[in-house]
């Protein structure tokens, strides 16, 4: 698709010269008509915005070097800045009344333009043209002043309204909360019509649709989705377990959060004379959904399920997620299982990856297995008792060796180093064979970041005098573990820390200290997974057998996709419930509370409540004058120098106030 976008990046480069439409067209390999009347209609809105002039030897942009394109970042107080796309320079100001209708992260045109400040001229700009909107749909609140109608956008940092194209709200009412899609071309302000009315905004049943529309979750699957899947047979066929491994009189059990409906893999432990034999064995949803199948392409669009607190959206449809792939009690199910022998020290001495079939024994929780583990049931039985206790003893020798290696663990309740042999094991496979893998990828953090955390250590009087900076953090949060100080040096090492991310190459995962990994063992909710899967089947599992599937060309963008919709589904997840605790502390105003500092920046500090776990703001204009900020220490000081802020501090503040639509929770400091 030709659009805006691609033919002003096409003009900037570097040794463009003016050339006819026509001309164009072929540099820009627009060869069919369809693509020439797409460049024709761009290039005539392009002109007619004063954006592209003809020349005497043809089209170009009137102005290269003051045009700039890139993603704007829109700040709390309304002013923005663009970031160059693909260059290096330096970010450009924008101004509040210069913003031109966009949004934060939309992709746009802005010229550069002279600005006085007293004396001196400074370099700004103003936004012609959005080019690529982030989101084209947004929820919010309909508001109406005299006869103008309006929509005030929810979750956003700054104050935003957004004119309605129609003059009819589609049968909305003012305090209703409705779906809006946005103009595409802006030509003043933000312009928007109504699509879908969700309902009263005080309504509580509308929370979870509502971050449904404004993240523009996938929910319903297309037809030709639903009608592979039908197809599909009930249960596990005898021609399906034709030579696969028989691993059906093993003990094996599943262990899942207590509201989990897809079980994704499942265990079993033997004691031997030199050590143990482990099997994880995962669903094999790679038997079912195939390389460019309808169900795969709508896996490759959702790459994951998405937990909210009153409904699931799952990656497959349910006769895949929760019935046929799901590892459900004493019902015969296809499996990859990974069958590892350890030594007496839980050391990993080999390894096999077959294609099998199990059938598991029992469907236990957490909470269960903890209970066995502990000591204080013993009602699953005894081999289901002896299973769950030789696995406790053999994953503490393998977390001591983990730590031995120079992996982190984070004491804090929201974070989850997830980490599986099997995904050890998968990735070291695929690593010595060259397979073209998804790898789960955490970059070491930067020198600089490292340096803060380490001098904020020593603020609190703790240090150490490891030489290799994986050995000093690990030094630090064991000399902080079940003292007052734990959490604010836990917060610290987390925000020193690089997200982790899917990647086509093996980057190696700093935290678990593992120079190869990958997601191996949720297939049913997690693509790569599928994807580590079906590269095992076509190349080693089942070479010849399988679909051949060209995965130089797609590898790239399933792992960058796959990373994008996985922090779309934890933002999702945490809206839901912002919003959830956000109502129940409506009523509430003026109650003093408990928090723990979160976070410290130079407009204020973020503060956890204790008994009800949401993040609230204390203003920095709050604390009187204009505050020190150190950035380093984490601390936010009063102009006197008798108040101060600290990560980690545990206060009692009051809340002041509470902005539904802006999901803004105000606190104040009670001293």
């Amino acid at each position: 698709m030709i659009d805006a976008r691609t033919v002003i990046q096409f003009m900037s480069r570097k040794g463009y010269r003016p050339v006819p439409l026509r001309t164009l067209a072929r540099q820009m390999h627009a060869a069919d008509s369809d693509k020439q009347r797409q460049l024709q209609a761009v290039v005539g809105e392009l002109e007619a915005d004063g954006i592209v002039s003809r020349r005497k030897k043809g089209l170009a942009l009137a102005h290269p070097r003051s045009l700039v394109v890139g993603t704007i970042d829109v700040k709390r107080r309304g002013f923005a800045f663009v970031r160059p796309a693909g260059t290096e320079g330096p970010d450009l100001y924008v101004g509040p009344r210069s913003l031109g209708g966009a949004m934060d992260g939309d992709l746009v045109l802005a010229e550069k333009v002279k600005r006085r400040r007293g004396r001196m001229m400074l370099e700004a700009g103003k936004v012609v043209r959005v080019l690529e909107r982030c989101r084209k749909r947004l929820v919010g609140t309909l508001k109406k002043w005299r006869r103008r109608s309006y929509v005030v956008p929810d979750g956003m940092d700054f104050a935003a309204e957004i004119g309605l194209s129609d003059t009819t709200p589609r049968g909305a009412e003012p305090g209703d909360k409705v779906v809006i899609e946005l103009s595409p071309r802006p030509s003043r302000g933000l312009l928007g019509r109504i699509i879908e009315v969700l309902g009263d905004a005080s309504d509580p049943s509308i929370d979870v649709p509502m971050v449904v529309a404004q993240f523009a979750l996938r929910t319903d699957f297309p037809q030709d989705v639903l009608r592979e899947v039908k197809k599909l047979p009930r249960g596990v066929k005898a021609t399906d377990i034709k030579g696969r491994r028989d691993l059906r009189r093993e003990l094996v059990v599943t262990i899942d959060p207590e509201s989990a409906q897809d079980f994704d893999d499942a265990i079993s432990v033997k004691r031997t004379r030199s050590g143990w034999k482990l099997g994880v064995h995962i669903a094999d949803v790679s038997h079912y959904v195939r390389p460019g199948s309808a169900v795969w392409q709508e896996a490759v669009e959702r790459t994951t399920s998405i937990y909210l607190p009153t409904r699931t959206i799952p990656m497959l449809p349910e006769k895949l997620s929760n019935h046929l792939c799901s590892l459900r009690p004493d019902e015969d199910r296809l499996t990859l299982s990974v069958l590892m022998d350890l030594d007496q020290e839980g050391n990993l001495k080999n390894f096999r990856i077959e294609r099998s079939v199990i059938r598991s024994s029992k469907r236990l929780t957490y909470k269960e297995a903890l209970r066995v583990i502990t000591g204080k049931t013993a009602d699953f039985g005894r081999p289901i008792v002896k299973l769950l206790k030789e696995g406790a003893r053999l994953a503490k020798l393998r977390s001591e060796f983990r730590m031995r290696r120079g992996a982190l663990e984070l004491e804090l309740p929201e974070v989850q180093l997830e980490y599986d042999d099997a995904g050890h094991v998968a990735a070291r496979f695929g690593e010595d064979r060259s397979r073209p893998f998804i790898h789960r990828a955490h970059a070491a953090p930067d020198a600089r970041a490292l340096t803060d955390l380490f001098f904020f250590a020593r603020t609190l009087g703790i240090s150490s005098d490891a030489h290799d900076a994986r050995r000093a953090l690990q030094h630090i949060l064991q000399k902080v573990e079940g003292t007052p100080l734990s959490h604010a040096v836990n917060l610290v090492v987390l925000k020193s820390m690089k997200h982790a991310e899917y990647l086509p190459s093996s980057e190696g995962h700093y935290a678990l200290a593992a120079d190869h990994y990958c997601h191996f063992t949720s297939p049913i909710r997690r693509f790569p997974d599928l994807v580590v899967h079906s590269v095992l089947k076509q190349f080693d599992l089942e070479k010849g057998r399988y679909k051949t599937f060209d995965w130089s060309a797609h590898l790239d963008s399933y792992a960058r996709r796959s990373s994008e919709m996985e922090q779309v589904a934890e933002d999702a997840e945490r809206e839901v419930i912002k919003v959830k605790l956000l109502r129940f502390l409506q009523n509430r105003v003026g109650e003093v509370m408990h928090g723990v500092v979160v976070g410290v920046a130079e407009f204020g500090a973020f503060v956890e409540l204790e008994e009800v776990p949401v993040d609230g703001l204390i203003s920095a204009r709050s604390l009187g004058g204009r505050p020190h900020y150190d950035e380093r220490g984490h601390t936010l000081t009063d102009p006197r120098g008798k108040r101060r802020l600290r990560l980690g501090d545990r206060i009692r503040v009051v809340i002041d106030s509470i902005d539904f639509e802006r999901r803004e929770l105000d606190l104040k400091w009670m001293l």
